[in-house]
């Protein structure tokens, strides 16, 4: 091969983005840990929801392989709010291969490194429109890479679905590509309704904006062919992949509880707790108390970075200087979708410094945004088009090459400095690992999961409401304990840590406990584990000869006959 060849070879292959990518993958490596990667070592799974989301895959692999809806698990509490907590682009597959699989197997690892990959990707790829530098694009792309909200989502809240950020990057990808590719589009919908519902919507979002660019300006969509193909296939596509992966199973119990709000100011705060921050320079300006002026509820964390804060003074001066109409129709459809996902982000009761600013809305409008009850990740479309604008910008401004790549060289190095604090803080909270230890070590535990056939804590619990009672709350630390007994025994549960709040199986389900419990009629093959000594000194009066009440390891168990009894 000649030199000119070697040349021309390379210069037709995107290196800017595989190098980005080579750097997701090194750094996500080091992020997570070596270890975390293995898929025999779960030591890492079994706290808050990185437990949760470990114990429903486990469930969900022993479920049969033929089964509608195929997300469905059945055996692990209520069977269709289970499995919003599915990665069904990869948990479905793998339950296919379960014959070749080892006993203890957990893909999240693998699975996380990989969004850095794909996130460095296609970060690369998007930048590709607008940077003809190779080096500054691979340069910007790790602004995607070391993403705040991207890092906070992984290693503080634990969160690895919701890891797929490189799928909003495509989306934004097809939305400003030359030629609308609705093959491309179908295949994005697809992969992102299997894989999660807020990111679902977020793309979907995105879609309809490249329609609504479509009709703006392109001159085939204007007589209806162009936008005719670019709707039929996704919209498809989607309406199948939604049947398919189970959307359709939750009807009303789809509705979230408590109330999710992003602050107005949290693209620029970056504390995600009373005392950690992602910051290193903004942790000395002004006391703690002043700093939490801008502190978020719940989910609100989206700090920028400071390397793209740095940026926003120059994308102004950006913006006012290019003004052509033809740029705003290009632009102003995937704006007006960002601002408006923002809006719902934020509520109808804004939040600015501590002073709350409501406006009304219908009852149904709010009704369907407590559907997705943590809609404050809908903001993540702005957050990464003010990341993309913000180094665009600073590029274009300035006419020399070599002067532009020193810049974003620097922006880049800030980015990732600045934020040292918070990423040392999830580095170590996801690398730091304890072999699990069972607190139910009396030998008889291993004989009841032999000889019976399902686990029901009394009362159940929701931990996704504030109301419950005392003793649902007892469940609320130690219910990974009996979910990991039931799993290795091939148990079937009364309970699970779900998504969305369970109020009337609950209701009915306890109710029916406890018209066991008092009659003595139960549940063939059930082991009952009762929240306090009362209740269960009571059931026990009522208990016939083929049942039994006993104490092991301090909880409180009743044990019904077998079938065969």
């Amino acid at each position: 091969m000649s030199r000119q060849t070697l040349r021309d070879w390379v210069s037709r292959r995107d290196l800017a983005s595989v190098a980005a990518a080579f750097v997701g993958l090194i750094f996500g490596l080091w992020f997570l840990g070596p270890r975390n990667i293995l898929p025999g070592n779960t030591d890492w799974l079994h706290q808050g929801d990185l437990a949760a989301s470990q114990i429903t895959w486990e469930f969900f692999r022993q479920t049969p392989l033929v089964q509608w809806p195929l997300t469905a698990v059945p055996n692990y509490g209520v069977s269709f709010q289970n499995s919003l907590s599915l990665n069904a682009l990869v948990e479905l597959p793998l339950k296919f291969l379960r014959p070749i699989l080892p006993q203890t197997f957990q893909y999240l690892g693998l699975w996380t490194v990989g969004c850095f990959v794909l996130q460095g990707y296609f970060g690369g790829k998007l930048l590709s429109f607008f940077l003809t530098d190779k080096l500054q694009r691979f340069l910007a792309a790790l602004m995607f890479v070391f993403s705040p909200a991207l890092l906070f989502r992984i290693g503080i809240a634990g969160h690895f679905t919701l890891a797929a950020h490189w799928l909003i990057l495509w989306a934004i990808y097809l939305y400003f590509s030359k030629r609308q590719s609705y093959v491309a589009w179908s295949t994005l919908i697809a992969l992102v309704l299997m894989v999660d519902v807020y990111i679902a919507v977020m793309v979907l979002s995105i879609y309809l904006a490249a329609v609504g660019r479509t009709l703006l300006t392109d001159r085939d969509a204007k007589r209806g062919a162009g936008v005719a193909r670019l709707m039929f296939l996704p919209s498809l596509v989607g309406a199948l992949t939604f049947v398919v992966r189970g959307y359709l199973e939750y009807g009303g119990s789809a509705k979230g509880t408590g109330f999710f709000r992003l602050n107005a100011l949290a693209f620029l705060n970056p504390g995600f707790s009373a005392q950690d921050s992602f910051s290193f320079v903004l942790n000395h300006f002004g006391s703690l108390r002043v700093r939490q002026l801008v502190a978020e509820e719940g989910e609100g964390f989206q700090y920028l970075g400071l390397g793209t804060i740095i940026t926003i003074p120059l994308l102004v001066v950006y913006m006012v200087r290019r003004r052509s109409a033809m740029w705003w129709r290009t632009v102003v459809p995937l704006l007006s979708v960002c601002i408006f996902l923002f809006l719902v982000a934020m509520s109808n009761r804004i939040v600015l410094v501590r002073h709350e600013f409501y406006y009304w809305l219908p009852g149904s409008v709010l009704d369907l945004r407590q559907t997705f009850r943590a809609a404050t990740r809908f903001a993540w479309p702005l957050y990464y088009l003010l990341t993309l604008a913000g180094v665009v910008a600073v590029v274009r401004l300035v006419h020399r090459v070599r002067i532009a790549t020193i810049l974003v060289l620097i922006l880049v190095s800030i980015h990732l400095l600045d934020q040292l604090p918070g990423v040392v803080y999830a580095h170590r909270e996801l690398s730091t690992a304890m072999p699990y230890r069972s607190p139910l070590v009396d030998p008889e535990w291993s004989d009841m999961g032999k000889t019976h056939t399902k686990i029901n804590l009394f009362p159940n619990f929701d931990l996704q409401v504030d109301e419950d009672p005392p003793d649902a709350v007892f469940w609320e630390g130690i219910w990974y304990h009996f979910a990991r007994f039931a799993v290795e025994n091939r148990l079937s549960t009364n309970f699970a840590y779900i998504p969305r709040p369970v109020t009337e199986y609950l209701e009915r389900d306890n109710a029916k406990m406890l018209r066991e419990l008092t009659s003595g009629n139960l549940e063939p093959g059930a082991i009952y584990l009762l929240s306090n000594v009362k209740t269960w000194r009571a059931a026990r009066k009522h208990l016939n000869n083929k049942s039994r009440a006993l104490v092991l390891d301090g909880f409180y168990i009743i044990l019904s006959p077998l079938d065969s009894d």
